[in-house]
């Protein structure tokens, strides 16, 4: 019987402490713990989407090609075409939801949801632009998903402050999943 990889999906808005923790992570537990990193966008400016039944298989089957002795993160999943789609496109997307299911049904998974507070202007950064509406509605539709945990405090400025004490309780969750044989 072969190990199932292990995997740690960190999913949320922009600006919501993702990356952050999935570098504390990295640094505290590497080689033990690391980040698999998926470019972006394509070289014609699109965004990369994972949309079809062959780009789960085709990404599922390298996935089994990984260390089984490693704990994996990605920065965004399935959950964020979800949330788009449904948010942007009114579609409620059956092979993403039923992809979700497989990916925790083939592979060792810990869905991690970090938020924001809403914000009270549009939103831009080096990939979208959305409207305060828009941006609001991407952070409300993310609670649909599993407790979400908003892990740093923001300043006046809408800037990430100092982090709060739960982030702490999902830094200790993630260590035990990782550390957990």
């Amino acid at each position: 019987m072969s190990v199932k990889r292990k995997f740690i999906i960190f999913d949320g808005p922009d600006n919501s402490g993702k990356t952050t923790l999935i570098r504390d992570l990295e640094r505290d537990l590497w080689p033990q713990c690391r980040e698999i990193k998926f470019k972006k966008t394509l070289p014609s400016g699109a965004l990369l989407r994972i949309k079809t039944e062959q780009d789960f298989e085709l990404l599922f089957s390298m996935f089994e090609l990984l260390d089984p002795n490693v704990t994996y993160m990605l920065d965004r999943f399935v959950v964020s075409n979800l949330v788009y789609d449904k948010v942007f496109r009114g579609e409620d997307t059956e092979v993403s939801r039923f992809y979700r299911d497989e990916f925790k049904r083939r592979f060792d998974v810990l869905e991690v949801f970090v938020t924001r507070p809403h914000i009270t202007t549009d939103f831009v950064d080096d990939r979208i632009t959305l409207t305060r509406d828009q941006f609001n509605a991407v952070i409300d539709a993310y609670k649909a998903y599993g407790p979400n945990y908003q892990i740093l405090a923001r300043d006046q400025n809408d800037q990430p402050a100092e982090p709060l004490p739960v982030r702490a309780m999902v830094l200790d969750d993630c260590t035990a999943f990782i550390t957990r044989k």
